[in-house]
């Protein structure tokens, strides 16, 4: 682990699972960019998820990084989601009008939280 956060990619089939851990602020940006980038140029895979279950705070810097990578996984016709936010990360991500990117059931919660 970082000084606080942990970035780690794992892939399986066609997809490729980013799971994120601890504060995500500004000193994480390099490191999740780069995971980014590794889980949507390959062309394997057609699905980025993104597991926030261990993410205790995200900041502006994080979630334009969130934006910039859906729209990089979405022109490259790959699926980008979320998955386990919860608490003000989810909350960050709805103000910020990224409910979209949460699966399903969490995109309803937080539009009506």
């Amino acid at each position: 682990m970082r000084e606080g956060f942990d970035i780690v990619l794992k892939t399986r089939g066609g997809t490729a699972r980013v799971i994120l851990s601890g504060a995500l602020d500004l000193a994480a940006v390099s490191d999740l960019r780069a995971a980014f980038a590794r889980a949507t140029e390959e062309p394997a895979y057609g699905t980025v998820q993104v597991d926030l279950a261990r993410v205790t705070f995200i900041d502006s810097t994080i979630i334009g990084v969130l934006e910039a990578s859906r729209d990089a996984a979405a022109g490259r016709g790959m699926t980008f989601t979320a998955t386990n936010a919860h608490g003000l990360v989810k909350r960050a991500l709805a103000v910020a009008g990224l409910a979209s990117i949460l699966d399903d059931r969490q995109a309803r919660a937080a539009l009506h939280a």
